[in-house]
């Protein structure tokens, strides 16, 4: 899963207090889909964010690669739990099924946020609770 930078939010930024986002993960191991990164509820995650500039893939555009990917809206983060289920339930088993969480994206957190697609990629996030 790649992270499109906006254009009118190019520069990186640092949370002046903590940000509720929702991060999609698999209900039984929270696992996330796209990376296979181990969650733990309650457990501060950290890593670097890697930006690409110039990503072959997407003219013009510069993409993050690496970053604790997440939405900025539940109903946004639903839909795509939804979506990502049954598109992969015809070839997985159905423990693969994924679920939003709400998330937090600690105070003195990196990240950039994309509003066209309501998503944020940060190098820290903690996960909070399963939701329905």
């Amino acid at each position: 899963m790649c992270f499109t930078i906006h254009s009118k939010h190019s520069k990186e930024k640092i949370a002046k207090k903590d940000i509720t986002c929702y991060k999609i993960l698999n209900n039984f191991n929270l696992h996330s889909p796209y990376q296979y990164f181990k969650y733990s509820l309650g457990k501060l995650e950290s890593t670097k964010i890697r930006k690409i500039t110039n990503c072959s893939n997407i003219k013009d555009y510069d993409i993050i690669s690496n970053g604790f990917h997440s939405f900025s809206n539940y109903k946004k983060s639903l839909k795509e739990s939804r979506t990502f289920s049954i598109n992969t339930s015809s070839f997985i088993n159905t423990s693969s099924f994924t679920k939003p969480f709400r998330c937090i994206i600690p105070k003195g957190s990196t990240y950039y946020y994309n509003p066209k697609h309501e998503e944020y990629v940060s190098n820290k996030i903690i996960v909070i609770e399963e939701l329905n």
